[in-house]
């Protein structure tokens, strides 16, 4: 049986994360932005400018992966940054 959705989770809501965000909500129903953390209240604002209510705003990185809706998880930060979450999985 094949899913019906791909599960998309993001870390970074900055430029690169929403610009990741608008690709996959591109009208196309074969993927879906799930859930989305970034540490920055600004870059949430943001996500939720361009994309509503269509999303969970994950509290931590942790609580992001827990998630069971999850299929495939975007660190979309800067480099520097890609060990938070790599230190999660």
């Amino acid at each position: 049986m094949r899913k019906e959705q791909i599960g998309i989770g993001l870390i970074g809501a900055g430029n690169m994360g929403r610009a990741v965000a608008r690709l996959v909500d591109d009208g196309s129903d074969s993927a879906h932005i799930q859930a989305v953390y970034d540490p920055d209240p600004e870059a949430m604002r943001a996500c939720r400018q361009l994309f509503g209510d269509a999303f969970h705003e994950a509290p931590d990185v942790s609580a992001l992966l827990a998630r069971p809706d999850l299929d495939w998880v975007m660190i979309a930060s800067w480099n520097c940054h890609h060990e938070i979450g790599r230190a999660h999985v």
